[in-house]
């Protein structure tokens, strides 16, 4: 990357990550370089068969923090720090003795990165950690919209709750476990696999762009039907309010408002969340 070219553009970065209510840590990782123009958000999913290493580091948290290391070799294209993650994934997994055969047993993260240039950002996704842009004419576009694979166990709590089902969320440990099964066939995660697929990326203009927003999906506001589309203009709105913070205070206002896990089916009362939002001008 030629850095004389991002020095030719007048951005400005900020973050923020916040831990969920789990206690197995923030699983989440924040990639910033900003003399590379480079920045990511990787979202480590949680094994669902149980791994810790000696430091206490789950499966998911080893995931993401991977290849958030991979990404930062700042190479000159996505698709080789992609594959150079994936690998060292693998990596991680086969030293650790973890047997890859059965999906359940990845270590698995989700990845949304982009690089600045001039007049224009590279991007890439995978998975549901997502990639909003604001425009100066303050219109929204969403850079990936196949990105819920949480949607038929969503829905099936949904109608366990509504069911008064007291067991929800066990009732849909099974359908969860058949999603993971289907992960790089339906949907795609980086872990280590032969091949990540559903990968996006492209390239964008700058041109009346004021802002892109980079997040895990923990940033998302909760909603009480899990098949209704997300609510991107209420980021946008609660961003252009109150920041970074504003927003994350707005989804968590939200789940708090709903502490039995009813109103807004989910598995958890808060996600980790992580988000970084790059404004010009």
């Amino acid at each position: 990357m030629k850095l004389r070219e991002i020095r030719k553009l007048d951005f400005r970065e900020e973050a923020i990550t916040s831990p969920g209510s789990q206690k197995k840590g923030n699983e989440d990782a924040l990639l910033s370089l900003k003399a590379h123009g480079l920045f990511g958000v990787f979202d480590g999913a949680t094994s669902l068969v149980p791994y810790a290493d000696k430091e206490g580091r789950t499966g998911g948290y080893l995931a993401s923090h991977i290849a958030r290391e991979a990404f930062e070799s700042a190479k000159p294209d996505f698709t080789s720090m992609l594959a150079d993650a994936n690998d060292a994934i693998h990596e991680s997994m086969r030293r650790a003795g973890i047997d890859t055969r059965d999906k359940l047993n990845l270590w698995v993260t989700s990845a949304s990165v982009v690089r600045l240039h001039a007049d224009r950002f590279d991007w890439l996704n995978v998975s549901d950690s997502l990639i909003l842009v604001i425009n100066k004419d303050g219109t929204h576009r969403l850079l990936v919209e196949d990105y819920e694979h949480d949607l038929e166990s969503l829905s099936l709590l949904k109608r366990r709750i509504d069911d008064g089902d007291p067991n929800a969320r066990q009732g849909v440990e099974e359908t969860a476990r058949e999603v993971r099964r289907q992960l790089n066939v339906t949907y795609g995660f980086i872990a280590g696999e032969p091949e990540v697929r559903f990968v996006y990326e492209g390239t964008e203009s700058l041109d009346g762009v004021k802002a892109i927003l980079i997040f895990s999906d923990g940033m998302i506001p909760p909603k009480q039907d899990p098949s209704a589309p997300d609510d991107f203009g209420a980021i946008v709105r609660e961003y252009s309010r109150g920041g970074l913070q504003g927003w994350l205070d707005y989804v968590r206002g939200m789940e708090d408002s709903d502490p039995d896990l009813r109103k807004y089916p989910r598995f958890k009362p808060h996600d980790d969340a992580t988000a970084i939002a790059i404004t010009f001008g």
